[in-house]
Order: structure tokens, then C-alpha cells, then sequence
């Protein structure tokens, strides 16, 4: 572009009304310029343009004079153009168009600036008018671009989920402040602008945010976490803030992110409280393996007591003398109250505590009961029960349910510490009210009662009135989870001075429990006798002399393995029948449910009756184990038995003789 390019416009009107008499030399200069150049007479008709005019439009000189326009320039276009000429030839001012398309010769359009000048004659006389386009397509391309630009931003800064601020940083007061932030805070951005950076945090940590404030200013620091904020109505949240120095027009700014954590620490602190709930858990199955095991080798001599006291009081006969014949009914009931015991906790701690059934609501209760009230008697408690419900069968798992039942047995023993007449009552009944029906159970004490404000937070996690060490605050928490797990609520009542009570509401099971496949022994028989022959299989000698002793005396003759391995190989090879087979689980070389398996698999011994005998590790078994037991066996004795238990399942099993 030459020098005369960069005239001014103003100039170059000037230069045109100086230079008339020498066309020649106007035509060269106008033709130098990039600038569209056209003259239209007194009637808008044109008259000439110069090359670059006619260059736009692909047309001579000649072809341009006395049209108003080019042809293929829209009417509506024209008619516009005439107006402006109008305008200037009836009035003799200058005019400026900022903004006009014009049509090139190949249809393209482009946005040209457009000043318009009056041409007079000497006389003063408006006669003819020139005009110059500048080509603009290109800054308004710019300008354009820079709309969108500013549209994008300001669709993010508006739109982003973030709280974004702008802070001026020599007064640390807000330049703008985005939707999200407003609401972040419960503010107006008008509010915010007034209030600044000290106005959005407690007074406790302003030391501590101006100091962050500075650091980032600094570019010491971009992110801050955890940082405790101010909302309108004065309620507390955390935040994570990011903050950048940026230049705005001639300030120094700050445009910080504000990310709310609340969810993430809920997040968090559910988190924290399921992992204090599964280290709660896995303590509990621990000490329920250990338990179980305790268990097992406690029911085993608990067998022989219980059951030679029933061969000694056979053999005394009214020949002991009367001081051990009144002996002989009190070591029966301390090794029942033993088996009680023992049993209860082994349902207490199983470790099936995943499977869901239909279970006896009544049967758990009453099993807890057992299992605790001997231990609640020497504090001076009474435990009272009044199982009133007439349908009691739930959907759930009995050592759940039975966990639930003695967490509130226990918090019901604490609030009765030291108290002479400390009762605990255990109640249900049914409420037929709802579609499915349900049945509740209530269980009151007489204790010290609870505040008010203390009952609102009994089932948050972690909340405990206990001394240290005394209690994790998780009781009732996993006690509100189990219960809710199966469909249930509970809530609780309490009265200080007078007492407490939780009720538990669970929806009945459409289907009652089914009765198990293995008969067990469960009521008075007389014993008689029974034909036939008998292979009792278990590890432990004393355990299989005592049932070789039972069984004798019921009439059969006996034959002993010390495994599974043992007594398959005389199963296998042996031409003796065997009336019945009892057998333990666990043994060395071959387990019990093994040697059943085998046994049926191979069609050996065919009319022989299988009973399991076990001390309680059936409950490590999973369902599907069980279901094979039932299907392969005809009968169950647990450990701890007595010859009665052993009498009433030949009973269920054989025809009696004598």
C-alpha cells in the first residue's frame, strides 16, 4: 500500500474539491487507493469511480455511468444507497455510514465504511456528491470473533458449577462473582460486591485467609483446601479454593474457584463410619469363630457328661444311695443350662450372616434370653417376656436379629446399673393394619431414662453416653442398619426418672419357617427297644464308647470307626448291613458329609438310615452344603445329647419293639 493509502479520508475529500481543475492528476491519485471511490451526480445517477470501484464491481467506467447502481445489487440495497445521496446532495452535509454491505461483481458481499461528501459548484451550489467505502469485513470479522469469545466466557464463568470470584487485590473487594458462587453463599452478586473478601469467612479464620489471599496474589500458592466459609444466614461450609493474578483493564485482580466440599466430606464420613462398622464386624466374626470353635469342643465333653449321667442313673437304680440319687437330677440341669448357654452363643456369633430366610422371631428372643439371663440375675435384673404375637415369622437372619436383640438387652442393663429392682421387659404382638401385616417387639426398662436431646442422636454413628473405652457409638447405629436391612424400623420412648423402650417393627414373612428335613429330638418318649445294628463313626473314643453304651442299651448291637475313611472301606467291602450309620463332620482322613456322599453316590448300603451327629459345625456350612446333607441323611443329633435325645430319633427312624 503506498503513502497516499494513508490518508485520511478527510484529507482526500479535501484534496478532490482542491485539485478539479486538474482531473488527470485526481484520477492517478484516486486510482492509487484502495478505497472504493465513486462520484454521483445531482440525481444519485454514477458518474465515475475509480480502479478500485470498478475493479468490486466488474465494470468499466463507461459501463457504470448514468446507473445507480449495479445490476446485480438487491433493490432494497439501492434504494438505501439513493436515500444516503439523497440526504447529502439536499442538505450539502457529509454523512457516514459505519456499516454497509455491498455486492461485488461475483455475489460475494462485504461490509464497507462509508463517508458521503457534498461537491459544489462556485456558486455554493450542491451539483454532485463523492463518496469513499472502506473495507471492514475484516475488523468486523475481528469484532465478531471477540463476541464470541466474550459469549463463550461468559457461558462458562455463568454456567460452570464452580463459585467463581474476581477480587481486586489491592482492596480485596469483588469485581463480579458468578450464579454459582451467588448461590454457594445465599448472596446477590450486588451483595457480594459490597462485602468483600473478609465478609465470606468466620471471624476465627481471617488471619489465615488474608494470608492465603496475599500468597496467591503472590503466585506463592494456587489451591487451598478445606478452607471454612460464611454463608448469609450465618450457617458454616468448607471449600476447596483456587486462585490466579490476572490483569483486568488496569487492575490487578485475583479470579478465585470456589469448590463446596460438603458432599465429600458426607462422602467421607459415611465412608469413615462403614469402615468403623466392618472393623466392628470383622471383630465380632472373629470372636464368633473363636466362639464357634470354644463351642464345638465344649459340646463334645459336655456329650459324655450328659450322657453317662444318663447311664450312671440307669446303673444306680435305686442303689446309689438317696444323697446321689438327689445329686444325679442337679448335674443334669447344670450341663443343660451349660448346653443352653453354649448353643445360644453359637447361634449368636454363626457366620451366615448374609443368608435371609424366614425365621422364628420368637425362637431368637427366647435363645437370647437363655443366653443372658443367668448372667442379668446376679446384677439384680428380672428379665420378663411376653410373647403375645400370634404370627412372629420374619424375613431375616436369626444371628442379626438375635445381635439386634442383645445390643438393647445390654444398653437396657446399663441403664440399670446399680439399681435393686432393675426389670426388663420384652414384648410383642402383631399390628394387622398394614397390607402384609406386621409384628413388633418392645423392649423396656425401668432405668434412669434419657434426655431429649440425647434420644434424637441415640442411632447416629458414633454417639455414645459411655465412658471411654465403655462403647463405640456404634451399636445402635448397626442395630437401625440390620433392622431397616430386613424391612423393618425402630424407634424408642424415654421418660427421665422413669424408663426407656425401643420398638422394633418388622413386616411378616409371607411364608412361615419351614420345618427342617433332619427330625430332632423334642419331646418326652419312654424308652424301649430297638432291633437292629448300628456303625457309629467319630475321632474321639470317648465320645463313641458313650454312644456304644447308649445304643447297646437301647438294644442294638454296635460297630465303631475312628473316620469316614475307615468306616467307607467296611461299608464297601464288609457283607454286614447296617441298620443305622452315626456319624460326625469333622474328622481326619474323611469328613462325615464326605463319606455320606460317597456312600449314595456308589449305591452302597441302600436301606441304611444316616445320621449326622455334630457339636455345631453345620453352621460354617453354606446353604448349599446343608441342602445336600438333608437330602443324603435321615436324621440330626447335636452335641450335647442325652439317651433320651438318642431314643426319640431311633424313634423317628425305625419301628419299636418291646
Amino acid at each position: 500500500m503506498s503513502a497516499q493509502d494513508h490518508r485520511s479520508r478527510e484529507e482526500l475529500l479535501q484534496e478532490i474539491a482542491n485539485l478539479k481543475e486538474s482531473e488527470e492528476s485526481l484520477r492517478q491519485t484516486l486510482d492509487a487507493i484502495n478505497d472504493l471511490v465513486f462520484i454521483k451526480d445531482a440525481q444519485s445517477k454514477l458518474v465515475w469511480g475509480n480502479k478500485a470501484f470498478c475493479s468490486y464491481y466488474g465494470m468499466s467506467n463507461e459501463e457504470i455511468r448514468g446507473i445507480f447502481d449495479a445490476p446485480f445489487v438487491s433493490q432494497a440495497i439501492t434504494a438505501q444507497y439513493i436515500k444516503d445521496d439523497q440526504y447529502v446532495l439536499s442538505t450539502g452535509k457529509v454523512i457516514e455510514v459505519p456499516e454497509e454491505p455491498i455486492t461485488r461483481f461475483d455475489g460475494a458481499i462485504a461490509f464497507f465504511n462509508t463517508v458521503k461528501s457534498p461537491i459544489f459548484d462556485t456558486s455554493g451550489k450542491v451539483v454532485k456528491m463523492v463518496g469513499v467505502s472502506r473495507d471492514i469485513s475484516a475488523r468486523k470479522l475481528t469484532e465478531g470473533e471477540l463476541r464470541k469469545s466474550e459469549q463463550r466466557y461468559k457461558a462458562v464463568f455463568e454456567g460452570a458449577s464452580d463459585g467463581i470470584l474476581v477480587a481486586e487485590i489491592a482492596s480485596m473487594k469483588f469485581a463480579y462473582a458468578n450464579p454459582s458462587l451467588c448461590k454457594m453463599f445465599g448472596y446477590s452478586e450486588e451483595e457480594l460486591i459490597h462485602i468483600g473478601v473478609m465478609g465470606l469467612h468466620p471471624q476465627e479464620s481471617l488471619a489465615f485467609v488474608i494470608e492465603d489471599f496475599k500468597a496467591k496474589a503472590r503466585g506463592e500458592r494456587e489451591i487451598t483446601e478445606n478452607v471454612p466459609c460464611l454463608k448469609k444466614d450465618g450457617s458454616l461450609f468448607f471449600a476447596d479454593i483456587s486462585a490466579r493474578a490476572i490483569t483486568l483493564g488496569d487492575k490487578e485482580c485475583l479470579v478465585g474457584f470456589f469448590r463446596d466440599i460438603t458432599p465429600r466430606k458426607q462422602a467421607e464420613a459415611e465412608r469413615a463410619k462403614l469402615q468403623a462398622q466392618l472393623m466392628h464386624q470383622e471383630k465380632l466374626a472373629s470372636i464368633g469363630t473363636l466362639a464357634a470353635g470354644v463351642a464345638h469342643e465344649i459340646n463334645n465333653p459336655l456329650s459324655i457328661v450328659m450322657g453317662y449321667i444318663d447311664i450312671v442313673e440307669m446303673e444306680c437304680n435305686n442303689h446309689c444311695g438317696k444323697n446321689n440319687q438327689e445329686l444325679i437330677p442337679i448335674i443334669k440341669e447344670a450341663s443343660r443350662r451349660i448346653a443352653t448357654i453354649v448353643n445360644g452363643l453359637r447361634t449368636y456369633v454363626r457366620t451366615d450372616t448374609e443368608h435371609v430366610q424366614a425365621i422364628d422371631l420368637h425362637e431368637c428372643i427366647n435363645k437370647t434370653i437363655h443366653l443372658v439371663e443367668e448372667i442379668y440375675k446376679k446384677e439384680n435384673i428380672t428379665l420378663k417376656a411376653q410373647l403375645l404375637a400370634h404370627d412372629y415369622f420374619i424375613k431375616g437372619n436369626a444371628g442379626k436379629i438375635q445381635q439386634v436383640i442383645m445390643n438393647m438387652l445390654s444398653n437396657a442393663k446399663d441403664a440399670l446399673r446399680n439399681k435393686l429392682d432393675g426389670c426388663i421387659q420384652i414384648a410383642t404382638a402383631n399390628d394387622y393394619n398394614a397390607q402384609q401385616g406386621s409384628v413388633w417387639i418392645d423392649i423396656a426398662d425401668n432405668g434412669s431414662g434419657i434426655a431429649k436431646e440425647i434420644v434424637e442422636k441415640l442411632f447416629d454413628p458414633f454417639f455414645t453416653t459411655k465412658a471411654p473405652g465403655k462403647g463405640t457409638g456404634l451399636g445402635l447405629s448397626i442395630c437401625s442398619t440390620i433392622v431397616k436391612s430386613f424391612g423393618g424400623t425402630i424407634s424408642v420412648k424415654s421418660v427421665q426418672g422413669v424408663g426407656t423402650s425401643f420398638k422394633i417393627v418388622f413386616p411378616l414373612s409371607e411364608h412361615e419357617l419351614l420345618a427342617t428335613a433332619l427330625p430332632t429330638p423334642q419331646q418326652e418318649v419312654q424308652h424301649g427297644l430297638f432291633k437292629g445294628k448300628a456303625l457309629i463313626v467319630d475321632d474321639e473314643k470317648d465320645i463313641r464308647r458313650l454312644l456304644r453304651m447308649l445304643l447297646s442299651s437301647l438294644g442294638l448291637s454296635v460297630v465303631e470307626a475312628d473316620n469316614g475313611e475307615t468306616a467307607y472301606n467296611l461299608l464297601k467291602t464288609t457283607k454286614e448291613q447296617f441298620d443305622y450309620v452315626l456319624t460326625d463332620i469333622k474328622m481326619p482322613k474323611m469328613n462325615g458329609d464326605r463319606l455320606i456322599t460317597l456312600v449314595k453316590e456308589e449305591n452302597i448300603a441302600p436301606k441304611t438310615k444316616f445320621i449326622i451327629i455334630t457339636g455345631g459345625l453345620l453352621d460354617d456350612y453354606s446353604c448349599e452344603q446343608n441342602e445336600l446333607l438333608i437330602k443324603n441323611t435321615h436324621g440330626y443329633l447335636e452335641k450335647p445329647f442325652t439317651k433320651q435325645d438318642l431314643s426319640l430319633l431311633l424313634e423317628l427312624l425305625s419301628s419299636k419293639i418291646g
